[in-house]
């Protein structure tokens, strides 16, 4: 985002006034999380109530539409975590270490196992009730990964300068004196 000269803001407390309150911003970030999530398990509730309605509910777990959506659980929180990295560039200082870690420990305990049990549900028939645990584990693992790597992680990775504490901390910040006034 360009600044002209003259619009710039005296202090970082004036930039801080004009972002939503901390707490606000978080819960609007899981409002969202949660709307899309109650569209993702729209279709399990549905197929339930059919199940139950036809005397057979635990047939639930053995639909291969669990893997499948965990799948998709994990690919969409890798996405919404590499785009809050990107669209805050030079905004944030980040520990690209913990970014390196957390988007290798998503890809390989979540996507891959996700993918592998999906291709075992759809070659194997019947499966087991093995897979079909497994696949339920991966689904809510992947409802956690989501809220995770879509809310939470960000504040995780992010580096705060002192300042930064000091503002958090009620604190006048200091000074800029090479900012013109």
């Amino acid at each position: 985002m360009l600044i002209k000269r003259g619009e710039l803001m005296t202090n970082r407390k004036e930039a801080a006034l004009e972002q939503p309150n901390n707490r606000d911003a978080s819960i609007n970030t899981h409002c969202l999380l949660l709307a899309e999530v109650l569209f993702i398990i729209l279709p399990f509730i549905v197929t339930g109530i059919v199940f139950s309605y036809q005397g057979v509910p635990l047939k639930i777990i053995y639909l291969p539409e669990w893997s499948l959506a965990s799948s998709v659980l994990m690919g969409q929180a890798l996405v919404k975590y590499i785009s809050n990295i990107l669209s805050s560039k030079g905004q944030r200082n980040l520990h690209w270490e913990r970014v390196a870690l957390s988007l290798s420990a998503l890809i390989v305990f979540g996507l891959a196992p996700s993918l592998l049990i999906l291709s075992l549900i759809l070659v194997t028939d019947p499966f087991s009730k093995g897979l079909a645990i497994s696949q339920i584990v991966l689904f809510l693992l992947g409802l956690l990964a989501f809220f995770f790597f879509g809310g939470y992680a960000p504040a995780w990775i992010t580096i705060k300068s002192e300042e930064d504490k000091r503002i958090e901390a009620g604190e006048q910040p200091k000074p800029n004196l090479l900012e013109p006034q």
